[in-house]
């Protein structure tokens, strides 16, 4: 059943508040299908509205087909989560290496320019007491 478009209308309650938008679909052979959406729908254009109307449809007729559709639209989203995360560890893994290699590198560099342990004055530990003692 090939169903297109036809036409839209707002549907009104007594009161004349706006109950909801209505989307009829019809085919050449002169089927009419009826479909209600919400009231704020008729905002969409005749293509969308179209397309939201065919997919209530589906989901009415072929429940079991489109539930299985969207849990396999979920699994695929869900694998592709899974991918990203798994980079996203690789890519921390490396650069926790390339962090470790570096701090190795800076240590081993900071190593041989003060080789007695940080000091700069060639080792005398004294001098610190010796300038307080002079102020």
């Amino acid at each position: 059943m090939d169903l297109k478009f036809t036409s839209k209308l707002q549907e009104f309650d007594i009161d004349g508040t706006v109950k909801g938008t209505r989307v009829v679909l019809s085919n050449d052979e002169g089927a009419i299908y009826p479909v209600s959406l919400e009231p704020d729908k008729i905002e969409l254009s005749n293509s969308e509205l179209e397309e939201l109307a065919l997919n209530i449809i589906y989901q009415k007729n072929f429940r079991d087909k489109y539930e299985n559709e969207k849990f396999e639209e979920f699994n695929e989203k869900i694998a592709k989560y899974e991918e990203l995360i798994n980079t996203m560890k690789q890519s921390m893994a490396e650069s926790d290496k390339m962090l470790q290699l570096a701090t190795a590198t800076l240590n081993e560099l900071i190593g041989h320019m003060y080789p007695d342990g940080g000091t700069t004055d060639g080792g005398t530990e004294g001098a610190t007491d010796e300038t307080t003692k002079e102020n």
